[in-house]
């Protein structure tokens, strides 16, 4: 390491939300913390939260004075078709009444702004040590460039304190007189002929040109260590212009949606941690189903039942003389769960199929190899019957037919059999 510091990097985040004349109500019940998404908040520090900018009732100041445009816009158009001989377009707009003081825009025609800063960038404790009060400065910054980007047209601004990080808002109402021209044909003169009250947000540089703003924000608080955020917009055009994939733009969202936003999210992350969790529990009964099924297997308790069309799984009935008594019943790790039952009963089918096969094998050669010794001991004493005394021919004649009955019972066991296992395989084929 070479000793040297390099501080962290902290931005300066300046946000524009559009707004309508009939949001004020709305906004200012959350202001006063009487509406709107409160859940968040910390309302013992609520008292901490302060005016900047504006009178107590700047929001009903506000809508009168919009009120107010309206109406002086519509006597001065009446007046002026009026003084024009248009008559009936006077009294058309005079039943009309007075229209909005704006051209219909997507945002609408106001503008809420937000200024902040990262949380940790207030809570520094190197600046508290030395005696820095950095909500102070910020707040001070603030509200001069707020001041130098819109002049009187900031009809409100306030510091929030009860939130995750130390923020402020302002309300925007960008005034303007608008000249109504007319054009004569035949010289091309244009004269004014009207002027109208209007809100026009364009008016103001910062707001026309979005880039610009945070240029001019960047610029503005860059003597308290904060910086300019990414350069997006810039970004993308270079991207585009080069034929590069576009970087993905980042669009601001209140903090009520941004909130129901994570709360969709957790809502489905919880519901895909019950599937899972579903899914582990699932495969949990299966393999203590499989589990009890080969103990239950081995033990000769449990055996499986093909006759049905899925093989499964059934208690092995006993035997005792002529009579039959009943298992003791599958065990609950098998009764509660049929599914993994005929799973296990299927996984171990075809395992003892091919253990019966194996022992059947076993017997067969075993069978072939004692008919064969039995054989060799048959052509042993004929060979030698004939050589002894009668007294023992005759005593050896027991053991003869007896020798006879078990070859023939052998070699009809070995052809029934064969038989059986010919019918078995023929069936299997069918």
């Amino acid at each position: 390491m070479d000793g040297s510091y390099a501080p962290k990097t902290y931005h300066v985040v300046m946000r524009m939300c559009g707004m309508y004349p009939s949001d004020l109500h709305g906004y200012e019940a959350h202001r006063l913390r009487k509406g709107g998404d409160i859940s968040n908040m910390d309302h013992s520090r609520s008292h901490l939260n302060k005016r900047l900018i504006g009178a107590e009732d700047w929001a009903e100041r506000t809508r009168e004075r919009i009120n107010e445009m309206a109406l002086e816009n519509h006597v001065a158009e009446v007046e002026s078709l009026r003084a024009r001989n248009r008559k009936k377009d006077m009294q058309r707009r005079s039943l009309e009444g007075p229209k909005a003081a704006w051209r219909p825009t997507r945002q609408g025609p106001l503008r809420e702004v937000i200024l902040t800063a990262n949380r940790e960038w207030f809570e520094d404790e190197i600046a508290k040590f030395l005696g820095e009060s950095r909500e102070a400065d910020f707040e001070a910054c603030a509200i001069k460039w707020l001041r130098d980007a819109f002049g009187d047209d900031v009809v409100h601004s306030r510091c929030d304190r009860d939130e995750t990080a130390y923020h402020i808002h302002a309300v925007v109402v960008p005034e303007t007189i608008v000249e109504m021209t007319r054009t004569n044909k035949k010289t091309g003169e244009c004269k004014v002929i009207a002027t109208r009250r209007m809100l026009q947000p364009s008016k103001h540089k910062v707001i026309e040109n979005y880039e610009l703003g945070q240029d001019s924000v960047g610029a503005a608080f860059a003597h308290l260590m904060l910086t300019r955020g990414e350069r997006r917009a810039e970004a993308i055009r270079t991207a585009r212009e080069n034929g590069q994939p576009l970087p993905k733009r980042r669009y601001h969202a209140r903090t009520a949606q941004w909130r129901a936003e994570q709360e969709l999210a957790i809502t489905a992350r919880t519901a895909t941690v019950g599937e899972r969790e579903a899914k582990v529990e699932a495969r949990e009964v299966e393999a203590e189903a499989v589990l009890c099924a080969a103990e239950m297997i081995g033990s000769g308790r449990v055996e499986i039942d093909e006759s049905a069309h899925v093989p499964d799984l059934r208690p092995v009935v006993s035997k005792q003389g002529s009579e039959q008594k009943p298992g003791l019943g599958l065990p609950p790790e098998l009764e509660t769960a049929p599914a993994a039952r005929r799973r296990a009963a299927g996984f171990f089918a075809p395992m003892i199929a091919h253990l019966r096969r194996s022992a059947q094998a076993d017997a067969e050669e075993k069978l072939v190899r004692e008919v064969g010794e039995l054989r060799s001991a048959w052509e042993l004493i004929e060979a030698v019957l004939p050589r002894l005394p009668a007294p023992i021919r005759e005593s050896l004649g027991d053991a003869r037919r007896s020798m006879t009955r078990s070859l023939i019972a052998l070699r009809r066991f070995g052809r029934t059999e064969s038989a059986n296992e010919s019918s078995k395989k023929s069936q299997d084929s069918r």
